[in-house]
């Protein structure tokens, strides 16, 4: 279970939506979605490989109740692709993460960039004291390129749960 952000708290629940997407609070009814996002080895390549059995009933029975953490929904279907999060960051104060996973059947498509763009915005406007920052393994070229075409920038790369990360960060307002 990640921090309470209490900066989120008189913003959330919310929906967000994009062209193609709807990104709306995690429900209970999510938990198909939510465990085979964290249980899939293709998903969780670059994320610390799945989650073990013994902590993946304890996340999904605490999923519904973390403000800032968002299903992603395509519109026209009404199917449920992923999950975008929006956190406190664990390594610096006055930071958010944002976050996200996405089932391999929907990658590629440009949903994830749809999805973390819309949850940047939202994040500047209920957090405007914040930095929004994402990290990704340095080999997740993939994760790397959507967050530069989405204008991050590469701040800083440091070793991790054993890995090598990059920390990209919003571009410094003026």
């Amino acid at each position: 279970m990640t921090a309470d952000p209490k900066w989120l708290h008189p913003h959330w629940p919310t929906e967000l939506s994009a062209p193609r997407l709807l990104l709306r609070p995690v429900e209970t009814a999510d938990s198909q979605l939510l465990r085979t996002l964290w249980t899939d080895p293709e998903v969780r390549r670059f994320l610390g490989g799945p989650v073990p059995a013994d902590r993946l009933d304890r996340r999904l029975a605490d999923a519904a109740s973390q403000r800032g953490h968002f299903t992603v929904v395509l519109t026209k279907a009404s199917q449920a692709v992923g999950r975008v999060t929006l956190d406190p960051d664990h390594r610096a104060a006055g930071r958010a993460e944002v976050s996200y996973e996405f089932l391999p059947a929907y990658t590629g498509r440009g949903y994830a960039a749809e999805a973390v763009g819309t949850a940047l915005h939202w994040g500047a406007q209920v957090a405007p004291d914040h930095q929004l920052i994402a990290v990704t393994q340095a080999a997740n070229t993939r994760s790397r390129r959507l967050l530069e075409r989405l204008g991050l920038l590469d701040t800083e790369h440091f070793v991790e749960y054993g890995q090598s990360q990059v920390l990209y960060t919003t571009a410094p307002s003026k």
